[in-house]
């Protein structure tokens, strides 16, 4: 299985540590990952070289480049994905638009943000409705932050899954299991 992480960029922060947690994580489990930012790499080259997976960089112009679209299906098909998970809204929308017409690709996000800051103005929140609708789930780490996504969007509470972060793997019985609480953000 191939799973290709979406982001904005790779910039330092949160969202880069989680990308590269699951990136890692999943490797442990045969599952191979690719990465594509929608807007610029966001570090050095060498500081993603050592993730050992394929890299690409959208450079996108805006919400409706045709050009960075058409570059993500190309992608998505040359390199096989099996499944999509984007990290933030805007790679939410981009993938959704871009898969249309390839349901044999699941989309799934991470609600990764603070609270309010992807879904402050009706245009957000449209925007995350219609995304949210070609998605199979939209996951976030607490259930504060599950009741806010389905309080701001139009999404079915059965899309919405809460997935405490923090995965370590129990080496006794080479299982995972979850060792975060509601509060672990």
């Amino acid at each position: 299985m191939k799973v290709l992480h979406v982001t904005l960029s790779f910039s330092r922060g949160g969202r880069r540590n989680a990308i590269t947690s699951l990136v890692r994580g999943l490797r442990g489990l045969g599952v191979e990952g690719g990465l594509c930012c929608l807007n610029e790499l966001g570090c050095l080259p060498e500081e993603i070289t050592a993730l050992g997976i394929h890299v690409e960089v959208l450079r996108r112009n805006s919400l409706l480049d045709w050009a960075a679209l058409g570059k993500f299906r190309r992608v998505c098909s040359e390199m096989e994905f099996d499944v999509v998970h984007t990290h933030d809204a805007a790679s939410q929308f981009t993938a959704a638009l871009a898969l249309l017409g390839m349901p044999h690709i699941p989309l799934l996000m991470t609600f990764h943000r603070s609270i309010g800051m992807e879904s402050a103005m009706l245009a957000d929140r449209l925007r995350n409705s219609l995304a949210s609708s070609q998605c199979g789930a939209i996951v976030t780490g607490s259930l504060e932050r599950r009741e806010h996504f389905l309080s701001q969007n139009l999404v079915s509470p059965r899309k919405v899954v809460r997935i405490p972060f923090g995965i370590a793997r129990n080496t006794s019985r080479s299982e995972l299991r979850i060792q975060s609480s509601d509060d672990c953000e």
